[in-house]
């Protein structure tokens, strides 16, 4: 049985994946699965392969969903970014890194923000 924060979680990547949808991201993998880490999304967008770090909350009184991505988890997904780029063979492509953040407010629809380029 999956946890309350694993099913949120779990929510949020599907509507993140439909929002990106929307903005003509096509997604090619999801949930990808490194000794280093793992990467929610990683998508098409034009030229770019995009790798989606997903977040979502439930409260947001303390901090926004991107605001608890911290270094670590950031040169986690760069390393698994990077397994996957030499795996799949988009070494030629260009990369980069959004977030894509979920508020789920009880009560509401969710509030979906995209962050493009939120790191590098």
């Amino acid at each position: 049985m999956r946890s309350a924060r694993s099913r949120v979680g779990q929510k949020g990547e599907i509507i993140a994946a439909a929002e990106l949808g929307k903005l003509g991201y096509l997604i090619i993998d999801s949930n990808y699965r490194t000794r280093y880490g793992e990467i929610d999304l990683i998508a098409r967008d034009g030229e770019y392969i995009v790798f989606v770090e997903v977040r979502s909350l439930t409260n947001t009184a303390y901090c926004r969903p991107i605001e608890t991505i911290n270094q670590r988890k950031i040169t986690r997904i760069m390393y698994a970014a990077q397994h996957y780029i030499t795996s799949k063979g988009f070494e030629d492509c260009a990369v980069r890194f959004d977030v894509v953040e979920v508020e789920h407010i009880k009560g509401s629809t969710p509030i979906v923000t995209i962050t493009r380029d939120a790191f590098s």
